[in-house]
């Protein structure tokens, strides 16, 4: 019993009860999830230099939600990690916001997912920039997760920090204090509380802003004269909250600020810990978050029975000192469920601040790798300023060493255990959109589209041995 599986059983039926209100992700998601490693995304075949055999492989999906999929990309990933890290101390921490807010970053996800990064970073980036605590430039990689482990929604983000950072004009490491203690969550709780509930009051205030308007329009939205030929520029709109539904009445500012006074009064959970006893670096840590940078919410080994129905699962209820039991949900509330955890399309769930910026994050860090390796003392100016946040929102860090060709690739042969097996055939997977018109979640009763072409298979011209 996998989860795929479960998806690929009860998925058409949870598209069927959603009806109209299921979106085109939720319904490209379920299409290429059904269709990972089967005959319908085409295949690759092999065949023996020595016996013959022939060997056909069905393509992946590369689905960033997929559970077959995420295997490579997270074994990149950690290795990339591990091999930038530092020599110090590193803690874990995991910022969390309320339960009564819930609701609203479901109806607001992109723009609230990016809030709660966002006000995560600058809170631990102002705390720690702060003489009384630590003074340092500091750096963070964070990961968004969605999900407790009964699946239900609950947004947080996890951030692997290094314990120290690099002093002010960038001549001097200055480590944790001690590599038990980073700084006081107490304080970093509240300064996190109010940065997102500010950003949330930005956003709230944004509503009756008027939107651009597209280049070479007037005020009427027409084209002006000689200027209907120039492409439309597409224009970067604010984000809005959309207060639909059960949130209509947090439309009237005055119910908006009820809503927000008793957050304002709370305290907020953020959790810091080192790392576990034993391990040095940011191993323990990094690994835990290595298995949600692919896939989603739970893995095959808490299934425990599949009958009548009915999926049974196992979770920790940290509410009661991690104590297991057992979670029962119908098939389709178990795909609801995890449906939940989709994430809008080309969201980042992983990003990098501070020290551990994309850019020139080689040299930055061979820099901090100096200085911590002096003890801390001063040493020369380094050439360009490698402390400094990045203006613009980070992005995924790139793979490691690109992965060769399919047809550049040599597999022993499983049947004579002598020769190679070669690409001799490959049958390219055709476009999402074709997948998703012959999966049982279509949507072309919905918008109907004209025909798709379908993508020819090719052979692999033999190589040439002379």
């Amino acid at each position: 019993m996998r989860v795929i599986d479960l998806l690929r059983k009860y998925g058409p039926e949870y598209i069927r009860q959603r009806g109209a209100k299921a979106s085109l992700t939720e319904r490209r998601v379920l299409a290429e999830l059904s269709a990972c490693r089967t005959p319908l995304l085409g295949s690759h075949t092999f065949e023996c230099d020595t016996c013959g055999h022939r060997h056909e492989a069905c393509n992946s999906c590369r689905n960033r939600h997929c559970p077959l999929c995420g295997g490579p990309a997270r074994a990149r990933w950690l290795e990339r990690m591990l091999g930038d890290a530092l020599p110090v101390p590193y803690f874990h921490l995991v910022f969390t916001v309320p339960h009564a807010l819930s609701t609203l970053i479901q109806a607001n996800r992109r723009a609230l997912f990016t809030l709660l990064f966002r006000s995560a970073w600058a809170a631990l980036r102002d705390l720690a920039a702060d003489p009384q605590y630590l003074g340092a430039h500091v750096g963070a990689v964070m990961v968004l997760h969605t999900w407790g482990q009964n699946l239900q929604f609950h947004p947080h983000v996890h951030a692997v920090v290094p314990g120290g950072g690099l002093s002010e004009d960038g001549t001097r490491w200055v480590p944790s204090r001690s590599p038990k203690y980073f700084l006081p969550y107490q304080a970093l709780s509240r300064l996190f509380r109010d940065k997102f509930l500010s950003g949330l009051r930005r956003l709230y205030g944004q509503r009756s802003e008027a939107q651009p308007k597209k280049q070479g329009q007037t005020e009427e939205g027409l084209a002006r004269p000689g200027e209907g030929h120039r492409p439309a520029r597409k224009p970067r709109l604010k984000p809005r909250l959309k207060l639909r539904g059960k949130l209509a009445s947090l439309a009237e500012p005055e119910a908006w600020e009820q809503f927000l006074a008793p957050l304002a009064e709370q305290d907020w959970v953020v959790h810091l810990q080192a790392a576990p006893a034993g391990c040095e670096g940011p191993q323990a840590v990094l690994k835990y978050l290595a298995r949600y940078v692919r896939g989603a919410a739970i893995s095959d080994r808490r299934l425990l029975s599949h009958e009548d129905g009915r999926v049974t699962f196992r979770a920790k209820d940290y509410r009661q000192g991690r104590k297991r039991k057992k979670v029962t949900l119908s098939g389709v509330q178990f795909v609801q469920r995890w449906m939940q955890h989709v994430l809008p399309p080309g969201f980042v769930r992983v990003r990098y601040y501070g020290l551990l910026a994309n850019a020139d994050r080689t040299a930055r860090l061979a820099r901090c790798r100096e200085l911590a390796a002096a003890g801390g003392t001063d040493a020369s100016p380094p050439t360009s300023a490698p402390t400094s946040a990045p203006t613009s929102p980070p992005t995924s860090a790139p793979t490691s060493a690109p992965v060769k060709p399919a047809a550049e690739r040599a597999f022993p042969c499983p049947r004579c255990q002598v020769g190679q097996l070669r690409l001799i055939y490959r049958d390219d997977p055709p476009s999402w959109r074709e997948i998703l018109d012959r999966s049982p979640y279509t949507d072309r009763w919905l918008s109907p589209r004209r025909e798709v072409a379908t993508s020819p298979a090719r052979a692999v011209p033999p190589e040439d041995t002379s």
